[in-house]
């Protein structure tokens, strides 16, 4: 967390020093034409992605909890990624801790959680590729073409050491993490190469893998929406090619800038360069990148806020997914898994 703090701290300055640097009436009058419920609007058409993401993520386990619990987690693990940036991992974090409750229980849910992450950015790999097209087709010449090319080779080398250390096995790392963290306190590599047992199961199962892909590609594409919504409210609807560009570049630059809380700082200056391109006045894109940390805070502390509240609350009766011989994942009793995990190490009940 002290690692990450410096980050944070530069993002939300860069952010101040972009407002302060442009023309803050121009940007009032952004603002003012979104009017009151404009908010709102963005809330709901930001309901769509959210959902085709929560089916996607649900849709690599069967025989689990509903869509509207994967809903729930999506937001919870938004909500937490967006407010919580300077705790590392909290966004994934606060997903698991929310899983666990609807009993979904640790060896099932982390597994699931990195196949999830894994399929999104494979498909938001696909959605900046056509960004990055257009771009091209649109502006070859342009002065953000380069920039455009290193925020897709930046996401793509991430992808690829993501897949690398799945590959290495994530329950190797994890072990020897936890040896580190915890020397002398985990007994053996059963529970942590369980791990990669059950994500290469979720990943043999082909056709599941690929409707998650395509709903992660339709999330990112129909996302788009949010910042046409906004733009259009503003008066500066520029075309939905421009939007596409806009978006794709915007969160491949967020991606690639992992290491600041909440891209803050990062997001704002890609809106600003990438709509220089085409003309858009830099009042309005930081307009843009506003309105959309306003929707982030408007939705993420109420969500937040029930989170931390629920956790006071005995966990939900629900039933988990428990790994077949073959690897892949059938329903089982919470109950009993939970007095499955008593049996074994400390460390491995705090992980279910």
């Amino acid at each position: 967390m002290r690692r990450t703090l410096p980050f944070a701290a530069a993002g939300l300055l860069a952010i101040v020093l972009l407002v302060r640097h442009y023309d803050v009436s121009a940007l009032g009058r952004a603002l003012v034409g979104i009017g009151v419920m404009g908010p709102a609007a963005v809330a709901v058409v930001n309901f769509v992605p959210m959902a085709l993401c929560a089916g996607a993520w649900r849709g690599l386990l069967p025989d689990s909890s509903g869509l509207r619990a994967f809903l729930w987690f999506r937001y919870t693990r938004d909500a937490a990624s967006d407010l919580l940036g300077f705790i590392p991992a909290a966004g994934e974090l606060a997903a698991l801790q929310q899983m666990t409750r609807f009993g979904i229980e640790g060896r099932t849910s982390v597994p699931l959680l990195i196949a999830d992450l894994t399929l999104q950015m494979i498909a938001q790999l696909v959605f900046t590729v056509a960004g990055v097209a257009l771009l091209f087709a649109i502006s070859p010449n342009g002065p953000v073409m380069r920039t455009a090319f290193v925020g897709l080779l930046l996401l793509a080398a991430i992808l690829v050491a993501f897949i690398s250390v799945q590959r290495w096995g994530v329950g190797r790392m994890l072990a020897a993490l936890a040896r580190r963290v915890f020397p002398g306190a985990v007994p053996g590599d059963g529970m942590f190469v369980e791990f990669d047992a059950r994500l290469g199961g979720i990943y043999a199962d082909r056709r599941r893998v690929a409707v998650s892909t395509t709903l992660h590609t339709a999330a990112w594409f129909i996302g788009i929406s949010e910042a046409g919504l906004i733009l259009s409210l503003m008066g500066a609807w520029p075309g939905l090619k421009v939007v596409l560009v806009l978006e794709s570049l915007a969160f491949a630059l967020r991606t690639a800038a992992f290491f600041v809380p909440a891209a803050w700082g990062v997001q704002e200056a890609a809106y600003v360069l990438v709509g220089s391109v085409f003309g858009l006045a830099p009042e309005t894109m930081l307009a843009l990148a506003l309105v959309k940390r306003a929707r982030e805070l408007a939705v993420g502390v109420p969500v937040l806020v029930v989170g931390q509240t629920l956790s006071g609350f005995p966990p939900f009766a629900r039933k988990s997914a428990g790994p077949r011989s073959d690897g892949h994942f059938t329903r089982s009793d919470p109950a009993a898994s939970a007095g499955k995990e008593n049996k074994s190490s400390g460390l491995s009940s705090n992980l279910g």
